[in-house]
């Protein structure tokens, strides 16, 4: 079967883009690749199930999107643009042998904490203000269901008010300062004073992401600490530091126990508050959970592209710029149909499709060529900066952008999220709340130890 045929050629494209990478883990065709492989392999399990014979166009847009993505990161990373990048970093690398500890004053993280408690005392009473125009109340875990479901599926759909959606924004992307400050200074074995304190914030970080009852940002926030970790162990290390079969054993015990997980996590987000009842004893395994995420794809885009093609989008690009697209409508009144088209499948394999379903929805088969060369040039790009520090301070701001996007890259197996994020007012609050935590942490002042610095001044 084709399916099996798929899973050794993407297994072959993982190892090559391992290989052309330098044996970097976190490089964006591994990241990209990767979750293409694991999501063909759980439809491999379930394709009786859900009776999939894959069609010869589904495999081709999967081995061919899989190897466009992959050329096009070598073709970036030995251009003269990617040898200079990395001619920089080398150069940078050899002024600072041994990088500064991170030192934060912890009443700054405490202080982040409180604005990450009221967000969620916001963002909840914001929640069942909305719901309950709706009759809706009880525990939480329903108002959660509930709340997504207008949110995502209803003609009037309802949205957090300004002020909660601004401290959800600060209270889950402003932890990604304390994961790279966590991450280098155990890279560099230097003690963190305020770790726990971290930790507290990143926990509330992830309780801020699964309260509108998704999971994606949460997710967003585990890629980020395996991308910034491992990519400063080896950026550390340099060819010393290759992932060993130790680390390797860690890291995919690591990514079982997060999709073993991603049931109870639904349960959190209140996903089965309501139609746990409706459920049998298969589709309702933790097993089946997990295929139902990372295996459905294959299925629904082996569906839609069996049928005749057929581009309801009122708006050029609509369903792959659909973010930027509603954002400019709106601003301007332009009075445009922007709505991404994603319909649910009779079969019970829900209504995602990968990345690849916009591409070819909007531009044919020609959009995965084109679309997915862009995101790879972008992400190696990204990547190469990553190593790169702009400013040269204590947080290298490059490293927390690619840390961004890595989330998107690597679900792109479930659906289009990189031109989503990254062409979005919300990237460009993210990038101002970012220089701004930098400076919190890192340059401001209180009144006591500027009077301190200036009488060190004067002596």
């Amino acid at each position: 079967m084709l399916i099996f045929v798929l899973i050794v050629f993407l297994t072959i494209l993982l190892y090559a883009a391992y290989f052309f990478m330098n044996k970097e883990l976190m490089s964006p065709p591994v990241l990209f690749i990767g979750p293409f492989l694991i999501a063909t392999i759980f439809a491999a399990v379930y394709r009786e199930f859900w009776k999939l014979d894959l069609h010869l166009n589904t495999f081709l847009v999967l081995f061919g999107g899989c190897f466009v993505c992959l050329l096009a990161c070598i073709s970036y990373r030995y251009s003269s643009f990617g040898r200079r990048t990395r001619a920089r970093a080398r150069e940078q690398a050899q002024k600072t042998t041994s990088p500064e500890q991170i030192n934060i004053s912890t009443w700054k993280v405490v202080a982040f904490v409180l604005v990450q408690i009221i967000s969620v005392f916001t963002i909840a009473m914001d929640m069942r203000k909305l719901t309950s125009q709706y009759g809706i109340s009880g525990n939480f875990s329903t108002v959660m269901y509930w709340f997504r479901h207008y949110h995502m599926f209803s003609e009037d759909k309802i949205n957090l008010s300004s002020l909660a959606s601004n401290l959800r924004m600060i209270s889950v992307y402003g932890s990604y300062i304390w994961i790279y400050t966590l991450c280098h200074n155990k890279t560099y074995k230097y003690k963190t004073v305020n770790a726990v304190w971290m930790l507290v914030s990143v926990i509330l970080s992830v309780v801020c992401a699964m309260m509108v009852g998704a999971r994606g940002d949460a997710f967003d926030i585990f890629v980020a600490i395996f991308v910034m970790f491992f990519a400063l162990w080896q950026m550390k290390g340099g060819r010393r530091h290759r992932i060993n079969f130790r680390k390797m054993a860690i890291l995919v015990a690591a990514v079982t126990v997060a999709l073993f997980s991603f049931k109870a996590l639904g349960d959190m987000a209140g996903r089965n508050a309501v139609e746990s009842s409706k459920a049998n004893s298969v589709t309702n395994s933790a097993i089946y959970t997990m295929a139902f995420y990372f295996g459905a794809e294959i299925k629904n885009l082996d569906i839609y592209l069996a049928a005749p093609f057929h581009r309801g989008a009122e708006v050029f690009g609509g369903q792959t710029f659909a973010g930027i697209l509603g954002w400019l409508s709106g601003t301007f009144g332009l009075g445009w149909n922007v709505e991404v088209y994603l319909p649910f499948q009779s079969g019970g394999t829900g209504n995602v499709y990968s990345t690849f379903y916009p591409f070819i929805y909007d531009f044919g088969y020609t959009g995965v060529v084109v679309l997915t060369a862009i995101l790879a040039v972008v992400s190696q790009m990204l990547y190469e900066r990553s190593k790169l520090n702009g400013r040269n301070t204590a947080i290298n701001f490059n490293m927390l952008i690619y840390s961004y996007i890595s989330g998107p890259i690597v679900f792109s197996f479930f659906g289009e999220a990189f031109f989503t994020s990254i062409l979005s007012t919300g990237f460009i609050k993210v990038i101002f709340l970012w220089k701004f935590m930098i400076w919190y942490c890192l340059n401001m002042k209180t009144s006591k130890q500027l009077t301190r610095s200036k009488t060190l001044e004067g002596k």
